[in-house]
């Protein structure tokens, strides 16, 4: 029992290590690829937080590893000269209520998000499988972190788009391919573990 007990032990803090280090990667991804990239960071944190997956010392290091990218990013940026420009919003005309450009923003929103999800062929693998862990395994604490941050990923893609002072649709189609791509590396995560609990399952029988 002893025995059984410690590797399971040093299996956790195998898949703690894996899971920094990926979060460390991709959030380094993030930071280069769009400034929307630094709320996915930020997303990415706060579920770690809530799910209390990872050690308070892998927590102090991923804050010190996030600052130096963050801190890189802003340094090399400034010394190349590379200005982003500004994102437009239109907050006065999407809170001013009108139910009917509510439905339209939302049903373009929706129309292209999936559009752009069918169009990737390792979304099409990674959701259901995430879809089929967040049912069949949701006490894991992996899956709760990647289930927390699918719906404040969303969330926050639909509330980018709908306050969006420029034409909407010509917005989403430039630039939702993209935002979808840049996050795709943290669910992969969702088929490694597929696949841990797939080899474990066959190593007990």
């Amino acid at each position: 029992a002893r025995f059984k007990t410690g590797s399971k032990h040093i299996k956790y803090k195998k898949n703690n290590n894996l899971l920094f280090f990926i979060i460390l990667m991709i959030a380094n991804i993030l930071c280069w690829t769009k400034n929307e990239g630094l709320f996915f960071i930020i997303f990415l944190f706060i579920s770690l937080i809530l799910t209390n997956i990872l050690e308070k010392k892998q927590i102090f290091f991923l804050i010190i590893g996030l600052f130096i990218i963050i801190l890189f990013r802003y340094v090399s940026m400034e010394a190349i000269g590379i200005k982003h420009d500004p994102v437009h919003y239109d907050f006065d005309r999407t809170l001013n209520f009108n139910f009917n450009d509510f439905l339209y923003r939302t049903k373009l929103i929706f129309f292209y998000l999936l559009i752009y999800l069918i169009q990737n062929i390792l979304y099409l693998i990674v959701l259901p499988i995430l879809g089929y862990l967040i049912f069949k395994e949701n006490k894991d604490k992996r899956v709760k972190l990647m289930t927390l941050f699918l719906i404040m990923h969303f969330i926050f893609i639909y509330f980018v788009y709908f306050f969006k002072a420029l034409d909407i649709e010509i917005q989403i189609r430039n630039s939702m391919k993209g935002f979808l791509f840049c996050t795709l590396g943290f669910y992969i995560y969702a088929l490694i573990i597929y696949m841990d609990k797939k080899i474990t399952l066959i190593n007990k029988n």
